[in-house]
């Protein structure tokens, strides 16, 4: 999430749980362990966060130079210099700054000030854009940054936009470089906890350092402007960061000379291998899957579905992959599961969906299941085991208004679970069997943007500045003033459904939800 001024990468909390009676009790609230941001000069972002055995890692971006710290319930603050007891204040902490290596810090000096050939400001200009990678202990201490450097390819940041030599302009545009990873996942499945890859869109020359400090330089050298949609191209690439260096980086079988293309989501497989979902652009464009070797990156397959759209959300377990978006289709069969129409508007809307492929094989996915909510977008599929209750996805996203019945495609052999919506309040969340997609309970809800949960209850969160309907009788508003953004979170009871509380969480200024996920004692945002 993101701040509005410098506390712009207040990006992680951890919730204790709470109990209460009737559903959503407004008397109860979250407890937050820790809470980490960013106070360096310049602007920040976290995207995605990931935990892998004690480690937690996030993925983001930074203008100028990062400074993380983190304060915790017991009232000390970590940072790189150490801990600092009880009491503190902002005012006498001192921050260990970590500085990208841009354009921003070369020609503005040790306090950012100026940037490139014009003298930008570090804290607005794209130019300086790095990823950040960032290791995290499990109580939020600040480990270790990764940066990967964003400039343009030829290196001129001069922001005339214009592609003749003469005028002295990027090929990139006067826009320059530019870079975005929104995704993440660890390699513990295949049992590399310390390897993670990482997935987006970039335009410009990324600068990846291998562990010896060498840098590697990846470039897209498109023109940025809006006629062939900015010039970013997907990438996707593997990190090791035990010791913080590159192991490969590629776009492979997710873009074209021509349009745009962007990874929206990425997943591991216990076999070690890669599957990123995203957009392809143009007349031959669609939704991307595709599979790499995680050992060199190298493309096993790719295929491209026009009949999918917004394929945001992503979870593995073993080689089978779990992806929730949007389907539109008035008789397709191409996922080999029938002929599938979709519910919304018969078949000429778009659907929010959730579907399963076997993602093990050489030569492409084989779909098995399709589960289909109702007129919307998918966002969010978590998976969970719930012990001896069984192993369970939990799905979230957005619906609109109108009876729908979840429906699994093939039809399970047990028959369709009994859940009903009616998109009342804007957003759905549901727990499906992973094997067949059969619906186990549904629930009308705000529209979530994630939702996680440890088989025992289920959080769902989203963000905004205007109130929050969660049923009839609660309402929740944000807790800043002049109409702010605040993160939303709900917590329900994994065996039904039934809800707990549901609390606005946030202060003075904006706060933005991007990511949510689940560490091994509690949710973090």
């Amino acid at each position: 999430m993101s701040g509005s001024k410098k506390l712009l990468w207040l990006m992680l909390a951890a919730f204790l749980p709470a109990v209460m009676a009737a559903e959503y009790d407004s008397c109860a609230r979250p407890e937050a362990v820790w809470a980490t941001w960013d106070q360096g000069h310049g602007r920040s972002y976290a995207y995605g966060a990931v935990q892998s055995d004690e480690n937690i890692y996030v993925v983001g971006r930074a203008h100028g130079n990062l400074s993380l710290g983190t304060v915790h319930r017991n009232g000390t603050f970590t940072d790189h210099s150490g801990t600092q007891p009880d009491p503190f204040t902002l005012s006498t902490l001192t921050f260990s700054h970590h500085d990208a290596d841009t354009c921003c810090i070369i020609s503005g000096g040790p306090n950012g000030t100026g940037c490139c050939d014009n003298g930008q400001n570090p804290a607005t200009t794209q130019h300086g854009m790095d990823v950040v990678l960032y290791t995290l202990d499990e109580d939020g201490a600040p480990k270790s940054v990764y940066f990967v450097d964003t400039m343009p390819v030829d290196g001129i940041t001069n922001g005339i936009s214009n592609k003749d030599p003469a005028k002295g302009g990027s090929v990139n545009g006067g826009s320059g470089g530019f870079s975005f990873f929104g995704a993440i996942d660890s390699f513990e499945k295949a049992g590399n906890a310390e390897h993670v890859v990482i997935a987006g869109r970039h335009r410009g020359r990324l600068s990846f350092p291998l562990s010896n400090g060498t840098l590697v330089h990846f470039d897209n050298a498109k023109f940025g402007e809006r006629a062939n949609g900015w010039g970013y191209n997907a990438v996707v690439a593997k990190i090791d960061l035990g010791n913080n260096g590159l192991a490969w980086v590629t776009s492979g079988g997710m873009m074209d000379e021509k349009v745009r293309s962007s990874a929206e989501a990425v997943a591991t497989t216990a076999a070690g291998h890669v599957i990123a979902v995203g957009e392809l652009q143009g007349d031959d464009g669609g939704q991307f899957i595709v599979k790499f070797d995680g050992a060199d990156g190298k493309v096993v397959w790719t295929e491209t579905y026009p009949e999918l759209d917004h394929l945001y959300g992503m979870d593995s377990v073993d080689e089978n992959i779990y992806v929730t978006g949007q389907f539109k289709g008035n008789g397709t069969e191409a996922f080999g599961l029938g002929n599938l129409i979709s519910l919304c508007d018969a078949g000429e809307g778009s659907d929010a969906v959730v579907f399963a492929i076997d993602a093990g094989g050489a030569d492409g996915p084989a779909f098995t299941w399709m589960t289909q909510i109702g007129c919307g977008q998918g966002a969010s599929v978590e998976f969970s085991s719930s012990g001896t209750d069984g192993e369970y996805l939990y799905i979230a996203g957005s619906l609109s208004e109108g009876a729908t019945t979840v429906t699994a495609t093939p039809e399970p052999t047990s028959g369709q679970g009994a859940c009903t919506l009616t998109g009342k309040h804007g957003g759905y969340l549901a727990k499906i069997h992973k094997d067949d997609g059969k619906c186990v309970w549904a629930k009308d809800t705000p529209n979530s943007l994630r939702a996680v949960s440890d088989g025992d209850s289920v959080w769902a969160a989203n963000y905004g500045n205007n109130a929050v309907i969660y049923d009839g009788n609660h309402r929740v508003t944000p807790n800043g003033p002049n109409a702010e953004k605040d993160m939303f979170v709900a917590k329900y009871r994994a065996d039904d459904g039934t809800a707990y509380w549901a609390s606005a969480v946030g202060g003075i200024g904006n706060e933005q939800l991007y990511d949510m996920t689940m560490t091994s004692e509690r949710p973090m945002l």
